[in-house]
């Protein structure tokens, strides 16, 4: 098997300026070194409020601008990423992750797809409970490794390579067996989603409730006669009778029901959807709110201030499922991937222009649309003819822009958005203080 260590730049800690690697055999024998140098297509903001630059990259800006941009590199990138026979290891990986992540976002492109594991989370996990930094040069300088060069994104990759090298040796251990000995620092790219180990029940559940839904099959219907007939019609009608108290609702948990008995309360959402239900973590979204005895978490505070929500006990919850608590069969787990499907918010904007990653950022972005508006526009031509050949000689954009018919679509999701959260982290605050009260 080889190992694939990789590393990425950014220009402003979002947009990818580089990608290198460094492909090794079995052995930690350097077969490939490569720094891929990309476009970003976006300002290089490199200093925190105007300062000396915190990080001095491998190559001038230029460079990186003379490059070719996301889209060019991509095809190279899966390639050396999805090949197979290979373990892709990085530092501090997670980072990179969604930074190519981003990128696919950013351009349309389909993600990537394969497994890795983090060597920074398996020298924190050594170190537990120690104070030692964990930035790449300081777990460098304690197993005697020297850098060639930091934040050049091959020669990083090179360093986190002879930092496993050591790590292997002093354990006795190959990648694989390290990373096993360790499966908090495993995880894995799938169906376009980051996904990671966890070990912790209730991590697991935050993220494994959502899939539900989806892992629900539908049964294929029977056409053939006899008694398989005659079963297949009986559950059918069965299933049209549907139960209003579950059917179409969705069901919020107190916070404490899902800290406490997590695999129990997996066990709950899987019959509140095989009646039709569905799970939500939002108060502001649900129909039905599970309340536990004496906790009165944020989630609470909102349901019982709205009157559209109805409020049930979760000892009532489990008889009106047919569920006794001392029946209750927990979930089954020893540990598993997980990971959310992240809610992206449409913009509007263009793949190709740099979003605001800051406050200031956004003020600025909104100073200059203030600006725009004083800006008088040139009258449209009259004649319809003139106009589609005037239409005609401009060149078409190479990137897709937004439709203006999404504008009051889009615009109605963001206004829809923050009222939710307005609403949701009012109840938070009224929950804080009275529990402060108290």
């Amino acid at each position: 098997m080889n190992y694939l260590f990789f590393d990425i730049e950014c220009s402003d800690g979002r947009h990818m300026c580089s990608f290198g690697y460094v492909l090794c055999d079995c052995r930690f024998n350097v077969l490939k070194q490569e720094d891929i140098l990309i476009n970003p297509e976006a300002p290089f903001r490199l200093a925190r409020y105007g300062g000396e630059p915190q990080i001095q990259l491998g190559y001038p800006k230029e460079r990186f601008y003379s490059s070719p941009n996301f889209v060019a590199r991509y095809d190279k990138i899966k390639r050396i990423l999805e090949a197979k026979n290979q373990l892709v290891i990085g530092h501090s990986i997670l980072n990179d992750v969604n930074f190519l992540q981003l990128a696919c976002d950013r351009y349309d492109k389909p993600h990537f797809e394969y497994s890795f594991f983090d060597e920074q989370q398996i020298y924190k996990t050594i170190n537990e409970g120690k104070s030692v930094s964990t930035a790449l040069e300081k777990i460098a300088e304690t197993y005697g490794v020297e850098p060639e060069s930091l934040h050049r994104s091959d020669d990083d990759s090179k360093t986190t390579m002879e930092i496993v090298r050591h790590m292997c040796a002093d354990f006795d251990m190959s990648p694989e067996q390290l990373a096993d000995a360790y499966p908090l620092s495993k995880g894995k790219v799938e169906n376009g989603i980051v996904k990671r180990f966890v070990l912790d029940p209730y991590k697991w559940f935050c993220s494994a409730v959502f899939d539900i839904a989806t892992d629900k099959k539908p049964q294929e219907n029977r056409t053939d006669g006899g008694e398989a007939g005659e079963k297949t019609a009986q559950t059918n009608a069965k299933n049209d009778k549907k139960d209003k108290r579950f059917d179409g609702k969705k069901f919020c948990f107190a916070t404490k029901l899902e800290r406490t008995i997590p695999l129990k309360m997996y066990t709950v959402a899987q019959k509140i959807s095989a009646l039709g239900g569905e799970y939500t973590d939002n108060p502001v979204e649900c129909d039905v709110f599970v309340k536990h005895k004496t906790s009165k978490c944020y989630r609470y505070v909102y349901a019982t201030s709205h009157k559209g929500i109805r409020i049930l006990p979760f000892e009532t919850l489990l008889e009106e499922l047919g569920l006794k608590y001392e029946d209750l069969e927990p979930y089954e787990f020893k540990g598993d991937y997980v990971g959310k499907k992240p809610k992206p918010i449409e913009t509007g904007v263009s793949h190709v222009e740099s979003t605001p990653s800051s406050i200031g950022d956004h003020l600025r972005a909104q100073k200059g649309k203030k600006g725009a508006k004083g800006v008088k526009q040139a009258k449209p031509e009259q004649n319809q003819d003139s106009q589609a050949a005037k239409k005609a000689q401009q060149p078409k954009p190479q990137t897709p822009q937004p439709k203006g018919q999404n504008a009051k679509r889009q615009s109605a999701k963001r206004n829809e958005y923050f009222k939710k959260r307005r609403l949701y982290m009012k109840a938070k605050q009224q929950a804080e203080k009275a529990s402060s009260a108290n």
